[in-house]
């Protein structure tokens, strides 16, 4: 049977079966956030910036770029150790924004391992399909991570 972690140390990335998930801590992004990714990564498009521009590219206030909302996320993943112990980030795939994210949502990050082999060396070399989850349940990003 499936278990699923909470907030766990990273010990229990050992202990962690295929099919097991791993639930982080969720963490509220603020206006402060947003602004302050934008000027850190030039992200000035008015979507991000603006309640004007915003509303002209269809949101209803500056939303969060997808990929800022990713990096906070994976944050909130490192936080809990887990990936202390895998060798490197290979990459994304099937990366979906399914769905906004405004200042004042708060953001989770869920996974489930779907692929586990420890090396030679100790580490160990994991795959999960991840969803990034706001307050309301609602699923915002999902993929898969190798």
């Amino acid at each position: 049977m499936a278990r699923v972690y909470k907030e766990e140390p990273m010990e229990k990335l050992v202990k962690m079966e295929i099919g097991d998930q791993l639930i982080t801590k969720s963490r509220p992004l603020t206006k402060t956030d947003l602004e302050m990714s934008v000027i850190v990564n030039g992200l000035y498009h008015p979507a991000f910036c603006t309640e004007e521009g915003a509303k002209k590219s269809g949101w209803r206030e500056p939303v969060f770029p997808g990929y800022v909302v990713l990096n906070y996320a994976i944050g909130l993943l490192i936080q809990t150790e887990v990936p202390i112990l895998t060798i490197g980030y290979l990459g994304i795939n099937d990366l979906k924004f399914v769905a906004p994210v405004y200042p004042g949502d708060a953001i989770r990050f869920e996974f489930l391992l779907t692929h586990k082999r420890q090396t030679k060396a100790g580490n160990y070399i994991i795959e999960y399909d991840f969803k990034v989850r706001n307050q309301d349940e609602k699923v915002c990003i999902e993929g898969h991570n190798v």
